[in-house]
């Protein structure tokens, strides 16, 4: 059978089952599918919370008993700002731009970091601001549980 019959096959019995048509069929065969995609997004979201809290290097383990989920947390260290280093800027004081931002030891977050850098942006980007592009790379020290993140600017010319 050629791709697009693979394909065409696919989608119909897609539609049926989502449809209702062939309820059974969606049940005995979609639950495996479906409880390991809700397992591994019950990982990843936790994951994301403890990264979120410093722990950049958690390791998460999940296993089933029955209905029971059990998640065994390895969270490592939790890292910390060891600075920010600004490139890139000569028209705006580096001062200006450091307003707001996080502070060298603080729990490092990179929702934190982007939600300095969007206020940086909302404020000197374009239409009316000198910078025409703005990116942030981290550098992650394992051995001393840091990051340093390099934020650099593209001004107007």
């Amino acid at each position: 059978m050629s791709g697009f019959r693979k394909n065409c096959v696919f989608m119909l019995l897609t539609t049926l089952v989502m449809g209702g048509l062939f309820p059974s069929f969606a049940q005995e065969n979609t639950k495996p599918f479906m409880q390991k995609a809700e397992d591994d997004y019950a990982v990843y979201t936790l994951g994301g919370t403890y990264s979120e809290s410093g722990y950049l290097g958690a390791r998460i383990d999940m296993k089933r008993e029955g209905q029971t989920r059990i998640f065994r947390v390895t969270p490592g260290w939790k890292y910390r700002l060891k600075e920010i280093r600004i490139l890139g800027v000569s028209g705006v004081p580096v001062k200006d731009l450091l307003k707001g931002a996080p502070v060298a030891d603080e729990v490092y977050s990179g929702a934190r970091m982007s939600e300095w850098s969007g206020s940086i942006w909302k404020k000197y980007g374009p239409p009316r601001g000198p910078f025409t592009h703005v990116s942030q790379t981290g550098v992650i020290d394992n051995e001393n549980a840091t990051v340093t993140v390099k934020v650099e600017f593209q001004e107007k010319r």
